[in-house]
Formats: structure tokens, C-alpha cells, sequence
């Protein structure tokens, strides 16, 4: 210190004094405050720390940000009440360097005391006057904060005061009535808050696990609801979701009767519509439990029924799987369920309907009828099969080495094809074989 340190210590008292005076005269707003400390602060270093004139700044300084901030409207412009507090914002860091007697009485840096008693409070009655249906001015206030103030201003902003209207927002949500989803005014949170908003996943979730309980899967904005939470929610959140809309589909699709006139696929159509959303595995354990069972009884009554038309049968089946998506075909358990109609068909076909009677063990269904995401390994590849006995005719011979071709031929005005070394024709649900080389008599069914 030495002699002259009390002098020193009265110039800067002085100098208190005078912006005192022209504080009090209106002549100082914050930002020319925060220079006027700042210089105070450069030119008696020492001084400054021993008089501790940190809490002589805060003390200047708080009646004149919230006599400035009275008229500012944060969310209209939220640049202009952040500039003043610029200077501030280097004090405080030179003060920092000076050591303990930087700091204001309570501990606090210097900026966060004036934040805490100006700034937060003109923040807080602006953010509870917002609509957070309207998240745009609240994210530009925000990000001008993050732009301006230190890092625990800004999760302060957010977890005291912008989460809080989120959450009241969710609470006041009703999905029944209200088509507005939340994601609309949710999401574009994501980026500034991140994990701080997964205290908000519970209760939406809570709420739309609420309205599927009475769900109908017609009902296609269900879909246009819960499809934008996939990437969003955790596990925790979105597999209980997903639970939720399978149980429902099964229950559509367990409604539903399967018959080979004036089918209704509308809750099959339903289920597909999913695909993407809900887990393939689970929407495939869907069709086992609810669908399956009963076309493959349709399908076998129709068989055994008489005059069956085969061609008909063929293209029933492919109608069917058709209706079904890619990546539900690729599924192992569908692909199961489907190689056995094909083979039901084949044992029928081949006998010229004689086998009708004894069909093949219709396969078990899953385990369980509650629809399940678990994985299922692939048993069986579905084959194709074709919309006529011609093409089916085609597959048997390319799976026996066999030629199949037309030939330049007609009986009875039916193309006449070669299969192997017998020549066929096809009439309705009967394939007619010609006798063997050198062989007299009429072509006969086979």
C-alpha cells in the first residue's frame, strides 16, 4: 500500500460521490454506469478491491436496470434489454481477477446479482404473459440470452422459467378435443433445451397412452399424432406407447371377418398405415394372432368347398399378400404364415381337389395373442405364386427341371402347352393331360 494509499482511497470515494450525483440527476443509465465503474476499476485497481466498491457498482446499479428495463417488452425485443448489460459483463470478469474483494458481499459475481435482481424478474413477467403455443418470440429471447449472458443465466431462463409454461401448457392439453399436437410448439425446443425437456415426455405420453384406451384404428390422426414423438421419446416413454397401439390393432383386425367375397381390409389397411412407425416385428405378431387364424380357415373352407375355382383361390391369395407391406412380408412369422397357405393350396391343386379333406397342420399361431415387439427369425421364405394355373403350372415345371412353353396348338379352342414331355391344357379349375405317344383316347383331367 504505503503513504499514499489513504489518499488514493479518498480520490476514489470522490469519484463515487460524483456518480452519485449524476445517478441521482438522471444523467447515467446502466450501460455508461458499467464504463464508469470499469474505468474507476483500471484506475484504482487496489483501491477498488480494498473499499470494495463491487457492492458499491450493485448497489448503483440495480434501481437504474430496473427503472430501464420497466418499458422493455423482452419478447417483442430481446436485444434491446441485454445490450446495457454488456459493460457489466467485462467488469465482472475483472473483478474476477482481482480476487475475493471482486466479488459482491453476498458472493455472487457482480453481473449475477444484477441479473438476479433486475433481470430475471422483468424476464419472469414477461415469459408468464407468453403462449407457449407460439414458441418463436420465447426462442428469440432465449437465444439472445445465450448470446448475452453467462451459462447459468441461461439454464436459470429455461428450467425456471420457459419449462415451467411448457409444462403448465402439456397440463392444459386435452389430445381429445384439441388437434393441435404438442409437438408443434414442443419440438422446436429441442436444440436450446435438449435434455431439460424430457420432463415433458411423461405426462404427453401419460396423455396419448389416455385417449388410445377407446381408440379406433380408423381413426387415422392418431398416426399424425404419436408419429412425430418416435425420435423424441426414450424407450421408457415410446415402447408403452407403441404397446398401447398394437393391443388396439389387434383388436381391429381380431374383429374383422376374413372371407373370400366383399372383403372388408380396411383394419388390415389400418395396421399398414403404421409401418414405419410401430415396430415391424410387433405389427407382424398383430397379423399372427388376428388375422392368420382366420384366413386360414377361410382358406381351407373355401378349398374343400365345391366347384372351387382355383384360378380364383390363386388370386385371393395374391390380393392378400399384396395388401401386406414389404416390411411386414420380410418379417419371418408372416413369411411362415404365408408359405403355409401357399402349401395348403399346392397339396389341393396337385390332387385336383381330392386332398381337400386332409390338409396340411395348420401352423401355431403366436404364443401369445397380446401383440409383442420382440424379434422373430425367418422360417420360411414366401414363394411366389402366380394369378392363373398357367403361371402356377410354370413354377411346378421350373422347380422339376421341366419344359413349359405353348405350343402351336388348340383343343377344344385351349392353348395347348408342353410340360415335360406331355402336352396340357387348362379349362377353368382342371388341368387336361393328352395321351402318352402311340396311346389312343380322350385328354383326361390329372
Amino acid at each position: 500500500w504505503g503513504r499514499g494509499a489513504p489518499r488514493r482511497c479518498r480520490e476514489l470515494a470522490e469519484e463515487l460521490d460524483a456518480l452519485r450525483e449524476r445517478q441521482d440527476k438522471g444523467g447515467l443509465g446502466l450501460h455508461s454506469l458499467g464504463l464508469a465503474f470499469t474505468k474507476l476499476l483500471d484506475d484504482w485497481p487496489e483501491e477498488f478491491k480494498a473499499l470494495q466498491v463491487a457492492d458499491v457498482a450493485l448497489a448503483f446499479a440495480v434501481p437504474t436496470a430496473a427503472a430501464e428495463l420497466a418499458g422493455w417488452r423482452p419478447l417483442q425485443n430481446p436485444d434491446e434489454g441485454f445490450v446495457p448489460f454488456a459493460p457489466w459483463k467485462k467488469l465482472t470478469a475483472a473483478c474476477a481477477a482481482l480476487g475475493r474483494g471482486g466479488a459482491s458481499v453476498s458472493g455472487k459475481p457482480l453481473l449475477r446479482g444484477l441479473v438476479d435482481a433486475a433481470l430475471l424478474p422483468r424476464l419472469r413477467a414477461a415469459v408468464v404473459e407468453w403462449s407457449p403455443r407460439d414458441p418463436e418470440p420465447c426462442l428469440r429471447l432465449v437465444e439472445q440470452c445465450r448470446e448475452s449472458m453467462p451459462s447459468d443465466v441461461v439454464d436459470d431462463v429455461a428450467e425456471q422459467l420457459v419449462l415451467p409454461r411448457l409444462r403448465m401448457e402439456i397440463d392444459a392439453w386435452n389430445p381429445r378435443v384439441d388437434r393441435a399436437s404438442p409437438h408443434l410448439w414442443v419440438h422446436p425446443w429441442l436444440d436450446l433445451l435438449g435434455k431439460r425437456l424430457d420432463v415433458l415426455w411423461a405426462p404427453i405420453r401419460f396423455k396419448l397412452s389416455s385417449c388410445l384406451e377407446r381408440w379406433s384404428p380408423s381413426d387415422r390422426s392418431a398416426l399424425e399424432v404419436v408419429k412425430p414423438w418416435q425420435l423424441v421419446f426414450d424407450p421408457a416413454n415410446w415402447e408403452p406407447l407403441m404397446s398401447k397401439v398394437l393391443s388396439r390393432l389387434e383388436v381391429s383386425i381380431a374383429a374383422m371377418p376374413v372371407r373370400p367375397d366383399g372383403q372388408d381390409v380396411g383394419p388390415v389397411e389400418d395396421l399398414a398405415a403404421w409401418v414405419g412407425v410401430a415396430p415391424a416385428s410387433g405389427l407382424a405378431h398383430v397379423l399372427d394372432a388376428a388375422l392368420f387364424p382366420q384366413w386360414h380357415k377361410a382358406l381351407r373352407d373355401w378349398l374343400r368347398a365345391p366347384g372351387c375355382d382355383f384360378s380364383e383361390v390363386l388370386q385371393w391369395y395374391q390380393g392378400w399378400k399384396a395388401l401386406l407391406p414389404a416390411e411386414l412380408q420380410e418379417e419371418g412369422i408372416v413369411q411362415q404364415q404365408l408359405a403355409h397357405g401357399l402349401a395348403v393350396m399346392r397339396h389341393v391343386m396337385s390332387s385336383g381337389g381330392a386332398g381337400a379333406e386332409a390338409l396340411p397342420e395348420m401352423p401355431a399361431a403366436a404364443r401369445t395373442t397380446t401383440a409383442s415387439t420382440s424379434d422373430v427369425p425367418s422360417t420360411a421364405a414366401v414363394e411366389e405364386v402366380s394369378m392363373s394355373l398357367t403361371d402356377y403350372l410354370a413354377e411346378i415345371a421350373g422347380e422339376e427341371g421341366l419344359i413349359f412353353k405353348p405350343k402351336k396348338a388348340l383343343h377344344n379352342g385351349k392353348q395347348v402347352y408342353q410340360f415335360g414331355d406331355v402336352s396340357v391344357y387348362v379349362e377353368r379349375t382342371l388341368v387336361y393331360a393328352s395321351p402318352k405317344a402311340g396311346q389312343a383316347g380322350d385328354w383326361r383331367p390329372v
